[in-house]
C-alpha cells in the first residue's frame, strides 16, 4: 500500500466503482451474493407481522447493500485510505493506517406491548438492544455499558390501510445523547441549511 501511486490507486478505485455498479445490477435482477439473503416479503396480515416485516426489511438491506460495498472495499474511508497516509504523518498517519470499518450493527428488537387504540390504529413499544459483539481493545464507559444494557424504546404507531397493516410513525422515547430531545423518524422535513463545521 505505502508503494501506491496516486495514479495507480484511482485506477484500482475505477475497476472497483465499475464492480459496484455490476453488483447492484445484478442485485436488481433477484441476483444474491454467497452472503446476501433473499429479499423479504412483507407480511401484513397482523400489527405484529407488519412490525417484523418491516425489520426484516432493514436486516436485508444490511445483508446485502452494505455487504457490497465493504466486499468490494468501498467504504468511503477504506477506499481513500491510501491518499490519506500519503499526506500524513505521526499519530494522524497511524489513525488511517490502522482503520478498519465498523462491523455490521446485531440489534436485538423485543415487542413490549401491542394496544390498539381503534380498529384500524394500533401503538407499539419496542425495546431495540445493540449487541454488536463487542471488539477486543474497546474500552466502554460506565454509560455506554448502561445504554447497551438497557436499550432504547420506540414507539410505532400501525394504521390499517386497505386491509393492510403498515408503519404511518415511528418515535425514539429515549435520546441516544443527553442532548438530544424525543423525535419522531423518517418525518418529511425541508432541507437543511448547511453552516455547521464537523471535520476539517
Amino acid at each position: 500500500m505505502k508503494d501506491l501511486t496516486p495514479k495507480l490507486y484511482l485506477q484500482i478505485l475505477g475497476i472497483l466503482l465499475i464492480g459496484l455498479s455490476l453488483s447492484v445490477a445484478a442485485s436488481d435482477n433477484n441476483t444474491t451474493t454467497s452472503q446476501s439473503v433473499d429479499m423479504p416479503k412483507p407480511d401484513l396480515t397482523t400489527p405484529e407481522n407488519a412490525l417484523r416485516s418491516y425489520w426484516a426489511i432493514k436486516q436485508w438491506e444490511d445483508k446485502t447493500i452494505a455487504y457490497e460495498q465493504r466486499r468490494l472495499g468501498l467504504h468511503s474511508l477504506v477506499a481513500t485510505r491510501p491518499l490519506f497516509v500519503s499526506v500524513s504523518t505521526g499519530d494522524m498517519r497511524k489513525y488511517f493506517e490502522a482503520f478498519q470499518p465498523s462491523s455490521f450493527e446485531v440489534l436485538e428488537r423485543s415487542i413490549r406491548s401491542l394496544k390498539p387504540e381503534t380498529d384500524t390504529r394500533v401503538i407499539a413499544i419496542v425495546n431495540i438492544k445493540n449487541i454488536t459483539p463487542v471488539p477486543d481493545g474497546a474500552r466502554p464507559s460506565a454509560r455506554e455499558i448502561k445504554v447497551r444494557e438497557r436499550g432504547c424504546d420506540f414507539k410505532y404507531v400501525l394504521v390499517r390501510e386497505d386491509g393492510s397493516w403498515k408503519i404511518a410513525e415511528v418515535w425514539r422515547l429515549e435520546p441516544a445523547e443527553s442532548y438530544m430531545p424525543m423525535r419522531r423518524l423518517y418525518e418529511p422535513l425541508p432541507p437543511l441549511y448547511p453552516s455547521t463545521v464537523y471535520f476539517d
